[in-house]
């Protein structure tokens, strides 16, 4: 894969986990970062949307160390 297709699914991952984190579905988007973790190339956007997630699931020492 070329490398600005790359970014380009990067971005689209990330509008993905954003709209799940709009709709509040912590679970899924949990799951999604999870599944995705390696396509993901932003990882700061990554951690922050991963924190939320947990922070909202109630796991709140993961959400610590993922801060």
């Amino acid at each position: 894969m070329k490398q600005e297709d790359r970014y380009e699914l990067n971005e689209i991952l990330l509008y993905k986990a954003m709209l799940l984190k709009e709709s509040k579905q912590y679970e899924t988007l949990n799951k999604f970062l999870e599944e995705n973790k390696s396509k993901i190339l932003d990882k700061v956007a990554f951690l922050e949307f991963k924190a939320i997630a947990l922070s909202n699931l109630g796991k709140n020492e993961e959400t610590a160390t993922t801060y």
